[in-house]
């Protein structure tokens, strides 16, 4: 079995401190019935441990060359990335295919078919076939099966045009470049060079179908982003209470969503100038590809005039001496010009004997034609019989040539609808990066407006409950100072130590309106640089104007809530709604 088929999808990250905080409360809670799934969680593959499995592994830790020597024992213990790898550079080719062909299988139009070209299992798997001596049709379908399932993207609901053709010229290539390698005496060029080519070429695809067309570092980094948003949309969809840990918790999930789409968003930006001049490139010539491609050690030797000069003489001497060798050679082919003259002599006698046998072919022909006529009689009284039955069956007759012009018709029609599929995909487009630029920008905007929409309560709670704090305060000192009028010192004494644990909350709930404050001010001046930044205003223009105006009422109201003195009278609550609370993803329509 290869050891990557037990994968299984990781587990998700604990979101957010709060989310951590309450899963420690529920830790004793759930503590017996995850003693009955440790050891199939231990043996799941892929998987990381979560916050509470640390805390229950009261055991003594085993060294880490021990699980070091484990992991190189046993494959499956490895990263997914390098289980991909393994399999790709196993010894049978065939084997390792069928295993990639059924993993991919698995995860096809999923995040996590992306390990596949994260990792180097593509570029090892294609050096690997070039090595290949026993490479049969079989493991050429097999590696057309495995490209096909890795580069499905869909677009707008329709898959990529082109991923079957890319895929079938990757099969074409890897055929040709074994014939041509097999055909050579020596090793003329470095099988891992050209691998390593041609894993670039269909990693550069595989990222232009997503709208990133250029493969470096920023293409993987926006792949791995994009590879982590669903799963924080995950975790946002799972809060749906009202309650005030509930509003600091979807707070905190939205805050690090927040997090990866301006990360997202800075990487396009950047993606986006790289690939301007990377489009003016000359393509790469037959001459220095070649030259990329030779082994290392072997050079190109220059030849001067004079090598040149004495390899024609050479050339002139050899031809020379073969005339030489010929010279016997022809002598034999006049004595066989003279023999090749008797047997056209007796060819001739041989086609006199044919023009005999010929008048004997002519005489059976006639006895043929009268047999012929013997038939054609036959036929012709079968064929009155035949005409007086289809009479007798006429309407039969009439349905299935009915139905069988229909059934042309169809064909017709089927063929029209082939060639309109074929033209659709052919020309069907790929989203641009600009087109990227402006999804980015809207789903960062739309992040924001949930985050505020999360943030309000949060903020309009603690400054309430500080201005209730300090209210409180008040009116107990004035009560101990009445007590200490009236003489009654003891209880006057017990106001003030009630008064001191009110400071210390107080000086808690300060420090937490502190934190909050500190991160709306980065997430307004985020958004200010949003709306400002020249790399921006012309992507502006393509966003929902609605959305916008949206934004910037929250802004200004989170920052006019920012602004109240806790000793001013608060404004009223402002309740949520449902919309708020969904996934991340688009909620107004651009």
């Amino acid at each position: 079995m290869c050891p990557f088929e037990a994968h299984a999808p990781a587990r998700p990250v604990t979101p957010g401190k709060a989310a951590s905080a309450d899963k420690k409360k529920k830790k004793k809670k759930k503590k017996k019935d995850k003693k009955g799934e440790e050891n199939q969680d231990s043996n799941t593959w892929g998987q990381e441990p979560s916050d509470d499995d640390d805390d229950e592994d009261d055991g003594p830790r085993k060294p880490e060359k021990d699980s070091a020597e484990a992991a190189a024992a046993d494959p499956v213990q490895l990263p997914l990335g390098q289980r991909l790898e393994v399999a790709a550079s196993h010894q049978d080719v065939h084997a390792a295919l069928v295993g990639l062909v059924g993993w991919s299988r698995l995860y096809a139009k999923t995040d996590t078919i992306l390990a596949f070209f994260q990792c180097n299992a593509l570029e090892m798997l294609l050096e690997n076939l070039l090595r290949s001596r026993g490479v049969t049709d079989a493991v050429y379908d097999n590696l057309n099966a495995l490209l096909l399932n890795c580069l499905q993207v869909e677009r707008s609901g329709k898959p990529s045009s082109s991923s079957r053709e890319i895929a079938a010229t990757v099969v074409a290539t890897v055929r040709g470049l074994i014939g041509k390698i097999r055909s050579a005496r020596e090793e003329v060029v470095d099988l891992g060079k050209v691998a390593q080519h041609l894993s670039k070429l269909v990693l550069t695809y595989r990222l232009s179908l997503t709208g990133v067309g250029v493969g470096s570092s920023l293409s993987k980094d926006v792949m791995r982003i994009e590879s982590e948003l669903p799963s924080a949309a995950k975790r946002d969809g799972k809060t749906q209470g009202q309650a005030i840990r509930d509003s600091f918790l979807r707070r905190d999930i939205r805050s690090d969503a927040l997090t990866l789409y301006s990360e997202r968003l800075k990487k396009m930006h950047l993606l986006v100038q790289e690939s301007t001049p990377s489009a003016a490139k000359e393509p790469t010539s037959s001459s220095n590809l070649a030259c990329s491609f030779a082994p290392d050690g072997d050079s190109a030797v220059e030849i001067d005039e004079s090598q040149l000069e004495e390899i024609k003489k050479h050339v002139s001497e050899m031809n020379e001496e073969k005339a030489t060798a010929i010279a016997p050679l022809q002598q034999k082919k006049s004595e066989s010009l003279a023999k090749m003259a008797a047997l056209k002599e007796e060819r001739e006698a041989l086609e006199a004997r044919l023009k005999a046998i010929n008048g004997e072919i002519q005489h059976a022909l006639t006895e043929q034609r009268s047999i012929d006529d013997e038939i054609e009689g036959i036929e012709k009284e079968f064929s009155e019989k035949s005409s007086q039955f289809d009479n007798d069956h006429q309407h039969i007759i009439e349905y299935c040539q009915r139905k069988g012009k229909r059934e042309e018709i169809a064909a017709e029609v089927l063929l029209f609808e082939e060639s309109v599929r074929k033209i659709s995909l052919a020309h069907s487009e790929v989203q641009t990066l600009k087109d990227k630029m402006v999804t980015c920008l809207r789903q960062h905007l739309e992040g924001m407006l949930r985050y505020f929409a999360s943030e309000l309560p949060c903020v309009k709670f603690m400054k309430n409950r500080v201005e209730e704090t300090q209210n409180k305060m008040k009116s107990l000192m004035v009560e101990a100072e009445t007590y200490k009028v009236l003489g009654v010192g003891a209880v006057a004494k017990e106001i003030v130590a009630n008064t001191n644990e009110l400071q210390s909350l107080l000086e808690e709930d300060m420090q937490c309106l502190k934190t909050l404050s500190k991160r709306d001010e980065e997430v307004l001046q985020m958004l200010n640089t949003l709306l400002t930044s020249p790399a921006t205003t012309e992507i502006l223009t393509a966003v929902n104007e609605q959305l916008i105006n949206e934004v910037r009422r929250h802004a200004d109201f989170l920052e006019n809530l920012h602004r109240r003195e806790p000793s001013q009278d608060p404004p009223a609550p402002v309740t949520t709604s449902n919309t708020n609370n969904g996934a991340i993803g688009s909620q107004i329509k651009s």
